[in-house]
């Protein structure tokens, strides 16, 4: 079996999250002013068309090539929010440049200029937009030429690892407060946007095949073989088992997964908490390489 990691970040730390503990990191106050402002070589944006079922949409995209050649992640844009131009400095693809990784952000259907203007809960619809949007990206961009990761937070983690089934050259996935279990999530979360996003999305479609296919929980296999889970403590939306029972099915496939439950973290996470987590994992993964 491969040695399985399990990383919890808290105010004290011990046992194998000790690395953790040595790099300094502290949530509890970050300071905005200590990061390095990683400035890209070339910035490219644009508008993939795709189709679904004979009904034509259009995706947001931008890209932000490292300073250095390396890998190419593909972000996918959180619930209720979206990327715009300046998502080059924003703290996520800033965490991911300043380790010489090139960022592809997307906007799923929905949010920013990406269309129809109706939410799929990251189900079909999204699924064919990505696939579109992603191999426009390496069409028109010259140092895309395959994505080697993506990071996706809430319902995106969906489409993530959707995304990362489909396309076999995806190593890794960096998870954030996702939602792995659909049934369950809907049946405890007391959240009225989320059920709300997940009734409009659903309709009149049965509830058991809906679940099914938003559950990566409910089959893992397929996905990219590295994979890291982080989720806030504090989160009472999307309650920290969601990435626990994950973390659980995916150590007894042999996966190489690690999980942060991360101490007064909670569902809103802050630019500057989001930048040193992702550097954090970036940063243990180039020591264990």
């Amino acid at each position: 079996m491969k040695c399985i990691w399990l990383f919890i970040v808290l105010l004290s730390i011990s046992g194998c999250a000790a690395g953790l503990q040595e790099a300094g990191i502290d949530l509890s106050s970050p300071d905005r002013g200590s990061f390095k402002v990683v400035e890209p070589k070339m910035e490219v944006s644009g508008m993939a068309n795709y189709t679904f079922n004979g009904r034509k949409g259009k995706v947001s995209w931008f890209s932000c090539s490292a300073p250095k050649k390396g890998d190419v992640v593909v972000l996918i844009n959180p619930d209720f929010s979206e990327f715009n131009s300046q998502v080059c400095r924003g703290a996520v693809a800033q965490a991911f440049l300043s380790k010489n990784v090139s960022v592809f952000a997307l906007n799923r259907p929905g949010y920013g200029k990406s269309t129809p203007k109706e939410r799929d809960f990251s189900g079909a619809i999204t699924s064919a937009a990505i696939d579109a949007t992603v191999a426009q990206g390496i069409k028109s961009i010259s140092w895309f030429k395959k994505p080697d990761g993506v990071w996706a937070t809430g319902s995106a983690v969906i489409a993530a690892g959707l995304l990362s089934k489909r396309t076999k050259d995806i190593n890794w996935l960096i998870l954030g407060n996702g939602i792995y279990d659909m049934e369950e999530f809907y049946a405890k979360s007391g959240d009225s946007r989320y059920k709300k996003l997940i009734d409009d999305a659903r309709g009149d479609n049965d509830p058991s095949a809906f679940a099914e296919e938003r559950s990566l929980a409910w089959d893992t296999s397929g996905l990219a073989k590295k994979i890291a889970l982080y989720h806030g403590k504090g989160n009472i939306v999307i309650d920290p088992s969601q990435s626990e029972s994950m973390r659980d099915t995916l150590a007894a496939e042999e996966y190489q997964v690690s999980l942060e439950i991360i101490e007064k973290l909670t569902h809103d996470i802050s630019p500057a908490q989001h930048r040193i987590i992702l550097e954090a994992i970036l940063g243990r993964w180039e020591k264990s390489d």
